[in-house]
């Protein structure tokens, strides 16, 4: 744990980086290091003191200067910062879409991260918003940090790209939604990719989707009738929809098994087309030309083909 590995290096060796802080007493860098230090006071009774530099807004420093340096501290080549991912999200979330401090392009330039980069940061921000009003948990994003849903959401933004019509997509985001909400995997990122490739991209995914919407009202309504929405509640509903959870996940197994099935069938099929596409590239002209040694080699290779054909028929 980061927390546990900064904080025994303090204690062997002391606070080597000092924090920048305002004189309000917010902290713009190093609420890592005030946290340890605070642990180590309290559960070791060490004497310390945060080391920080000092900075007055009252001398020409904005917001958007705060934020700035903030970034630049944070995200700076020589010294990247392992934050937890859903922190990066909501730092993003606030910091372009909120606040609107900085454009995606100008956030590039504060940060060593790449335009694409946070263009999808931006966008599964703008996801994990969606799914916590789902769930009627509007703004309580440790909700996200604490059901580790950095990875489903990334799945999610790449299999929602590919929904050009919007309606379709508010159907697909909230069967998605409710999938990983109920979902008893335990490695949802690999559930939802399932569901994306398996079912979402086969011919049974409107069959799926029609037989999915009562679940998917059921699970809104149970949610959205709830006054206050945590931890505990969200497991006290799952506890309750034991037989809509279980419903959901055999009708996902069993739209993704149809689907590997089909696709197994299918295997010789494609097989097959490569195979005639492949025949497709040689040349009549270099088959004219080609030496003695080669043309025995061709015609045998031919003769071989013959043999498999003539299998492939009595198989048939």
């Amino acid at each position: 744990m980061a927390l546990e590995k900064t904080k025994d290096n303090i204690k062997n060796f002391g606070q080597r980086v000092p924090g920048v802080v305002l004189n309000d007493g917010t902290i713009v860098d190093g609420n890592r290091r005030f946290t340890c230090l605070r642990h180590l006071r309290r559960d070791h009774g060490m004497d310390v003191l945060f080391e920080a530099i000092i900075l007055d807004p009252k001398e020409g420093l904005s917001d958007i200067d705060i934020k700035r340096l903030e970034l630049n501290l944070q995200h700076g080549e020589e010294r990247p910062v392992d934050y937890n991912p859903i922190d990066n999200l909501v730092d993003v979330y606030n910091d372009i879409v909120v606040n609107e401090y900085f454009t995606e392009q100008e956030y590039v330039l504060n940060t060593n991260k790449k335009l694409p980069e946070v263009k999808k940061m931006v966008e599964k921000a703008k996801l994990m918003v969606e799914y916590l009003e789902f769930i009627n948990a509007g703004g309580k994003f440790y909700l996200a940090r604490d059901l580790e849903l950095d990875g489903p959401f990334q799945e999610m933004v790449g299999i929602l790209k590919n929904e050009k019509d919007e309606e379709e997509r508010i159907r697909v985001t909230d069967m998605l939604f409710t999938a990983l909400t109920i979902s008893k995997n335990k490695d949802l990122t690999r559930y939802i990719r399932r569901i994306g490739n398996d079912i979402l991209k086969a011919p049974n995914r409107e069959v799926f989707l029609k037989e999915f919407d009562d679940i998917v009202n059921d699970v809104a309504d149970a949610f959205q009738g709830k006054e206050k929405i945590d931890l505990e509640a969200m497991r006290q509903l799952n506890s309750k929809m034991k037989d809509l959870r279980n419903e959901a996940a055999s009708l996902i197994d069993r739209r993704a098994d149809e689907t590997a099935i089909s696709r197994a069938k299918m295997r010789p099929i494609d097989a097959f087309n490569t195979s005639l596409k492949t025949l497709d590239t040689i040349d009549m002209d270099h088959i004219g030309r080609l030496d003695e040694k080669n043309r025995e080699e061709f015609i045998r290779l031919m003769v071989r083909m013959r043999g498999m054909l003539a299998s492939f028929e009595e198989r048939l």
